[in-house]
């Protein structure tokens, strides 16, 4: 986006410059934005991931600018809130989206403009005042087992039992149960990160102190691999490297475009050139955030509603007058369960962790379940029992998927464990624990169960 604004900016003779900021641009470079922003002299525009969000002191923001809907209430409060701050000034939120036009190849569940659609339902639930409820993560076995080795340093041993009392008596960990103590201490001895001496006291073990004595132990968050970036003398940045890396490829940076011209592997630098056009452009995204399942069920009431926002632009009212006409055609008020010549497509109108849930509920139950590209948590597509399967039929396989015995534990240990394996110190955790965190963090099965009914009943 900043690599775009200049190009227009250079190519209208437009004097301003826009300034990237966001976690992979070099210190010196993210310091310099800041800095411009505090200076009132001249007006500053700054492209920026949540950086910008997180505490640092900005200045007074006349404007600030959404590209496409934010996941979350909370976070469009957070951003609208970095603005007004003058005396009697407003605090002022432009929105825009980049739905794509709709091909006529498209499948019609393609064709809603989505990312609008979420725009407007997390600016309505915010007028109505509402926000997310804050999700309480009372299992964190990784942290759990971070703080076990550091009270075993700092206490120089302990036995079993004042271990765990200790933690226990603290309730920092209120999810974590005397056999779930029991159950990691066993394993950790079994891997050597703890030993037991002949007295009965638990102490480090040689892989364990390996661990603690690793620099990045300290930090309790992941931190990838990252190497400098590169131009004649100057350090652009820091990207995590990946198997596409290689000479040719063109780099996303500091809003301009970068062409790699070598990897110093030993050294874990990439040096690069400036790029005249863009080819095997490489930037690594982040995963989807979570979302609630209030904002999609609001989405759902917009479609089928003649509401009319008074803040929304005349493309915007005409792509929502079209996706209206588009959900009255096809019925999207009266089903959620709509035929295809080879799968059945499901709007399960539902946050993330439902929908993931009701996936690998349907899959644990022998169905072939899938969100096509970009679809998620708007439309699931499941597979056909064979070619003349009525929509009676499938809905009945839903109803015995209800009324199974599957419990959410069935459910969590059909799912690869390395998929859940997503947090520092993971990898010496037990299955089952991570297993039990991800049913509590990842997936949402009271949800799940409501909205598989409605979609059973629709």
């Amino acid at each position: 986006m900043t690599s775009q604004l200049n190009r227009r900016s250079n190519r209208d003779r437009v004097l301003e410059h826009y300034l990237p900021h966001h976690g992979s641009i070099s210190k010196e470079i993210r310091e310099d934005a800041e800095r411009r922003m505090r200076d009132d002299d001249q007006p500053t525009s700054v492209v920026c991931t949540n950086t910008l969000e997180l505490g640092i002191d900005i200045g007074q923001l006349d404007l600030a600018v959404q590209i496409d809907s934010t996941h979350t209430v909370l976070s469009f409060v957070q951003r609208l809130g970095r603005t007004g701050r003058r005396q009697g000034a407003s605090r002022i939120l432009q929105i825009y989206t980049s739905d794509l036009q709709p091909e006529p190849s498209d499948e019609f569940y393609e064709r809603l403009p989505y990312s609008l659609l979420k725009a407007l339902s997390v600016v309505d639930l915010f007028l109505e005042g509402w926000l997310e409820p804050p999700q309480q993560r009372t299992i964190p076995y990784n942290v759990l087992y971070h703080q076990l080795l550091s009270r075993l340093v700092e206490t120089h041993g302990a036995m079993p039992k004042d271990l765990v009392a200790y933690f226990m008596n603290s309730g920092v960990f209120p999810g974590a149960t005397p056999d779930d103590y029991a159950g990691l201490l066993k394993h950790l001895a079994s891997i050597d990160h703890i030993e037991q001496m002949e007295t009965g006291e638990l102490i480090l073990g040689l892989a364990g102190e390996k661990v603690l004595r690793s620099k990045d132990f300290y930090a309790v968050f992941a931190t990838p691999p990252e190497w400098d970036v590169f131009y004649k003398e100057r350090t652009l940045g820091r990207i995590t490297p990946r198997p596409d890396l290689q000479p040719g490829t063109c780099l996303l940076l500091v809003g301009r475009l970068w062409e790699v011209k070598d990897i110093l592997t030993e050294k874990q630098q990439v040096i690069v050139e400036s790029a005249k056009d863009a080819h095997d452009v490489m930037f690594l995204g982040t995963g989807i955030p979570e979302m609630h399942p209030k904002v999609a069920q609001r989405v759902r009431e917009f479609l089928l509603s003649e509401k009319t926002p008074t803040y929304l632009g005349n493309t915007g009212l005409q792509a929502l007058d079209d996706a209206r006409r588009m959900s009255q055609d096809w019925g999207l008020g009266k089903s959620q369960v709509f035929d295809t010549a080879e799968r059945w497509v499901i709007f399960p109108w539902t946050g993330t962790c439902s929908a993931r849930t009701i996936q690998y509920w349907l899959q644990a139950c022998g169905f072939e379940v899938e969100f096509p590209m970009m679809m998620f948590p708007w439309v699931m597509t499941v597979a056909k029992a064979n070619s003349s399967e009525t929509k009676i039929q499938f809905l009945n396989r839903l109803k015995d998927v209800v009324t199974s015995s599957q419990e959410l534990k069935d459910v969590v240990r059909k799912i690869p464990i390395e998929i859940l394996r997503t947090h520092k110190f993971d990898e010496y955790l037990l299955d089952e624990l991570i297993r039990a965190r991800a049913g509590q963090e990842w997936l949402d099965w009271e949800q799940a169960k409501l909205d598989l009914q409605k979609i059973i009943s629709s």
